[in-house]
This record gives structure tokens, sequence and C-alpha cells, in this order.
């Protein structure tokens, strides 16, 4: 009996060797002294909330349309013959020099007056409220005919 009393006692001791604090801890449901493996999630809500804040400060700057400048005087522009003027009205309609021209005519008599034309000096006229898509249709016509170089004409309010 004695034997066997001994063996419990060596049975018992060692299983209180094995029973550590942090054991004893996680068996009644505490956290024991080990690291916890969680993500520590405040400095990614920091990086969160500073983006949030550039985001939200920057966003209505970028909605904003730019208001250019009025012209309040320009230098009085007297053309010569020799130069050519093009011009988009507010209705999207094209001149050159004084004469109206539709889309389908705009290479043909632009290529008429670079011919007549000894300067080659081109000036485009648009008014504000023109889509730019059709400027570069001009643009794009002008270049084609050898003309890199253009100048741009501004008008002048009549309040102003």
């Amino acid at each position: 009996m004695k034997q066997a009393r001994r063996a419990d006692i060596t049975l018992w001791r060692k299983l209180e060797m094995l029973d550590t604090p942090a054991r004893q801890a996680r068996v009644h449901g505490r956290t024991g002294t080990t690291q916890s493996a969680d993500i520590n999630i405040t400095p990614l809500v920091d990086v969160v909330l500073v983006l949030l804040i550039i985001f939200m400060v920057v966003t209505p700057m970028l909605a904003r349309e730019i208001a250019l400048p009025r012209v309040v005087s320009p230098m009085s522009w007297v053309g010569s013959e020799d130069e050519i003027r093009v011009a988009i009205d507010a209705k999207s309609t094209l001149f050159v020099g004084k004469e109206e021209v539709s889309r389908e005519n705009l290479p043909k008599q632009l290529a008429a007056a670079v011919n007549k034309s000894k300067s080659r000096h081109v000036y485009l006229e648009v008014d504000q409220e023109v889509d730019f898509a059709l400027v570069r249709v001009v643009l794009e016509v002008l270049r084609d005919l050898g003309l890199s170089t253009v100048g741009l004409g501004a008008l002048v309010d009549a309040e102003t």
C-alpha cells in the first residue's frame, strides 16, 4: 500500500510541475502571461481616418470648375489679309475669315486660305460655350495642313 501511495504522490507531483500559472489561467478562461497574437486595430483605424479626412478635403476641390479670367483690355489687333482667322461662335458655327464654313468643308476652306496666305499665321477664336471636341477637330485639321503654331484670340465682353 505504501508503494501505491508513493506512486500516487509521485504522479501528483509530476502533474503539479506541468500545471503552470499560464495553463491554470487558460483553464479558467483568463489570458495567461504569454503574448497575444491579435492584430492591434488602433493604428489601422488612425490611418484610415487620416485618409478619409484627406479625401474629404481634396474631393470638393476636384469637383469645382475653374473659372478662366475674362479679358479686360486686350491688345488692339487689326489682322491683315495675309493672316488666317478661324472662329467658332456660341452656336458652334465655324468661320474662316468672315465666311461661314461647314465642318465637312473646313479642311478644303482652310487649305485654300493657307495657299493664299504668305505668312501662314493662324488665329483661333472660340466662344467659351463651345465644346472642346470641336476645337480639337479644328486644331487637328490645322495640324494636318502643316500649321503647328496657332495663336489664340480673345473676345472682349460688352459689359467690361
